[in-house]
């Protein structure tokens, strides 16, 4: 099986959910997991292997221009990996710019399960502010989604507004 997991951040930037991913996919063997992340600094390598991980980074290191740009370079880059390694599943950190990318990979590839992982730590309703522009498609994220996965029953009760069943 081959997992794409799509995160806005990974090792060496680390949080929370990048902490989490680590310690469940170095628990996986048989799983073949690539991350496509936001090259977040120069000093970032373009790919390297993060434990059972191949990471994939996209951008010029510029923080909050590469992630803006994130979700459309990284839904591309899926594809040109997908066309090679054939993905089962792929796997969203959370409903942010990674979920946009998973949306955009998912509607080009509706055969590949997604999974979206909420574990969302910002105020949910300066999240629904920010994404106020584009809120069709953030409430696309959860409605193509396979499976939601979730951390706190207040962020299943978000999930739910949000339209998963």
């Amino acid at each position: 099986m081959r997992m794409l997991i799509f995160s806005t951040a990974y090792f060496p930037h680390v949080g929370g959910a990048e902490v989490a991913v680590k310690e469940i996919t170095d628990r996986i063997s048989d799983v073949d997991f690539d991350m496509i992340t936001v090259r977040l600094s120069k000093k970032d390598l373009l790919k390297e292997k993060v434990g059972s991980i191949n990471v994939y980074r996209i951008g010029f290191g510029l923080g909050r221009i590469d992630k803006l740009l994130f979700p459309f370079r990284a839904s591309r880059l899926a594809q040109k990996l997908h066309k090679k390694e054939k993905y089962d599943i792929m796997w969203s950190i959370m409903a942010s710019f990674s979920g946009f990318a998973a949306l955009f990979f998912k509607k080009k590839n509706p055969d590949v399960k997604f999974l979206l992982n909420l574990q969302e730590g910002d105020d949910l309703k300066q999240v629904e502010k920010k994404v106020w522009l584009v809120k069709k498609w953030f409430k696309q994220i959860f409605t193509k989604a396979d499976y939601v996965q979730v951390i706190s029953n207040y962020l299943a009760e978000w999930a739910k507004e949000k339209g998963v069943d």
